[in-house]
């Protein structure tokens, strides 16, 4: 009994950094954990152990781990964006060019090194 079965997804707090986490239970409601979502690292596992005469519980919390803090921002003061770019860009909205044709001048400027992913 140790498929899981994700059941919910919350924000915790984690080494004092807010985590996506993930909220798995087996079938049999023996099993739970914790997962981070970013990472896939459980967190916290509980166990459910009947000994007969009454169930245990067995708890194991992640107590250190190397968590990398992404940040991206922009160094310059103001943006320029090309005019035709945005051109391009409202002409989608306004539902002149189809998804696919947007989704090419997308990939073009990926391509020429514009936009960089």
């Amino acid at each position: 009994d140790t498929v899981q079965t994700i059941t919910g997804e919350m924000v915790m707090m984690y080494k004092e950094l807010e985590r996506q986490v993930l909220d798995a239970n087996s079938d049999s409601n023996q099993y739970h954990e914790v997962i981070d979502k970013l990472t896939g690292v459980v967190i916290i596992k509980t166990k459910q152990i009947d000994l007969g005469f009454g169930p245990m519980v067995e708890r194991t919390n992640l107590i250190q781990t190397n968590i990398v803090v992404y940040e991206m921002r922009m160094e310059h003061d103001e943006i320029k964006i090309p005019d035709w770019i945005k051109r391009v860009a409202w002409f989608w909205v306004d539902d002149k060019i189809s998804n696919n044709e947007f989704a090419s001048a997308l990939q073009f400027l990926v391509k020429k090194g514009i936009i960089l992913v």
